[in-house]
């Protein structure tokens, strides 16, 4: 279970939920994921871990830090700490490049 490895057991409730700005789209070359904000006509390019978790927020929009951190700890090996950590540096730069927004008004049904 995701929780004996060190994850709390359920996110705080006012934590924020992220999902892809509506006005970026994505393409992939190799193990790349591009970005481009239709809004700003800024690209961005990230690697697979990054890719990863655009595809994540793109299939599952409302996601918040967590449980984004606990998607994630399926496919990598990495200390829960430093998982948490990376994501949450990752969201911050992904939030400051507006590719992907905190969305409160979707809720979980969890």
């Amino acid at each position: 279970m995701w929780f004996a490895r060190g994850f709390p057991r359920a996110p705080a409730a006012d934590a924020p939920r992220y999902r892809a700005a509506r006005d970026v789209v994505a393409g992939q070359c190799n193990d790349c994921t591009f970005l481009l904000n239709k809004k700003t006509g800024r690209y961005y390019r990230l690697d697979d871990v990054g890719g990863e978790v655009w595809a994540l927020l793109r299939r599952s929009p409302g996601l918040n830090a967590q449980e984004i951190t606990r998607e994630m700890s399926v496919y990598y090996e990495v200390a829960p700490h430093t998982l948490a950590e990376d994501v949450n540096a990752l969201i911050a730069t992904l939030v400051g490049y507006a590719v992907i927004d905190a969305d409160p008004t979707v809720s979980r049904p969890w």
